[in-house]
């Protein structure tokens, strides 16, 4: 009967390595895909525009100041601003010169358009995604606008 006992422990570790040496693989997989997000590292070089703020200026202009929250620069590039309203009416549309800004700097540009009134507006920025960005999902800024 003690010969008996010994038997099942026996069973069970050859049971126990090869469980241990199925982690092995998935970890080495695991590291393959660390791999291609080393790859993907390269995307965060890229710019990301933010309407910081947007206001009306002396003369009655609309000024929207874009910054750079990206890890590249933004090299001459036009960026599309567009102004809705809160039916959804497009107001302005507007692409500014070529922009140059740093990551971390941001630049205040003068749009055509004039509020006749106070009004809320969605400022959009790179609307159509002409600009390649590490994120499209912070390029809008609510704001009221008054005449002076």
């Amino acid at each position: 009967a003690p010969l008996v006992e010994p038997a099942p422990p026996r069973t069970a570790t050859p049971a126990a390595p090869t469980p241990a040496a199925t982690p092995v693989p998935t970890r080495s997989a695991s590291s393959t895909p660390a791999t291609s997000s080393a790859t993907a590292t390269p995307a965060a070089a890229l710019p990301d525009l933010v309407p910081l703020a947007a206001a009306v200026n002396a003369n009655g202009r609309v000024t929207v100041t874009i910054g750079n929250a990206g890890q590249g620069p933004l090299m001459g590039r036009n960026v599309s601003i567009v102004g809705v309203d809160a039916a959804g009416n497009v107001l302005f549309s507007q692409l500014t010169a070529p922009l140059t800004i740093a990551p971390g700097a941001a630049v205040t540009v003068e749009l055509s358009y004039r509020p006749p009134e106070r009004m809320t507006v969605t400022i959009v920025l790179n609307a159509e995604g002409s600009v390649l960005e590490s994120n499209a999902n912070n390029n809008l800024l609510r704001v009221t606008l008054s005449p002076p």
